[in-house]
């Protein structure tokens, strides 16, 4: 069962965004949230309580928590443009593109992100629909030199842990001396996330 803390959130976001729930309702909701981690939930109600502007639903939440899915407008813009990028996407994204890459080669790029798009929404519906949280991978390009930058960034936004970004990066040391400074800070000060 949730923490009362959740509980309390739920309740204060309701209110907050004019919904009206019976405790029986925030019950249901809490438990709904309940396979997420406490702090993550917590996080999505404040963003519920500064972005609605309509009733709040548990798919509201849901769609706000940390480490959740990008939209696919985003997620379509993460996508490699060719085999030297390297990338940092979801699963449900890596799936998508499958689907959009032979259009892509073909040279319709409108045909390809509307398959993208449309492979990408139903992927990430199931996942929910399944109570799983985005798994972030990484496709490593055949540029070794360009892959520090989107494993640091990646390390930052909390999408990769700094032992996986290590193992990426086994000749950190050759990397541009600002990517260096800056990943070594944001692994000691973030640590393993």
């Amino acid at each position: 069962m949730a923490s009362i803390t959740v509980i309390e959130g739920i309740q204060v976001t309701a209110e907050l965004t004019g919904t009206q729930m019976s405790r029986a309702a925030v019950d249901v909701m809490a438990e709904g949230l309940s396979r997420y981690p406490d702090n993550d939930v917590l996080f999505a109600l404040a963003r519920c309580r500064n972005e609605l502007r309509h009733r709040l639903t548990q798919a509201d939440v849901i769609a706000r928590l940390p480490r959740m899915w990008p939209p696919a407008a985003e997620a379509w813009a993460q996508c490699p443009h060719d085999e030297w990028q390297t990338v940092v996407w979801t699963q449900e994204a890596t799936k998508a593109y499958a689907v959009a890459r032979p259009l892509l080669e073909d040279g319709d790029k409108y045909g390809a992100r509307q398959a993208f798009t449309s492979a990408y929404e139903a992927a990430v519906a199931e996942a929910i629909t399944m109570g799983r949280q985005a798994k972030w991978v990484v496709s490593l390009g055949w540029d070794a030199s360009a892959r520090h930058g989107p494993i640091a960034a990646a390390v930052e936004r909390g999408l990769l842990s700094s032992d996986s970004a290590y193992a990426l990066l086994p000749h950190i040391d050759d990397a541009p001396p600002e990517i260096v400074r800056q990943l070594a800070k944001r692994l000691t000060v973030g640590g393993e996330r």
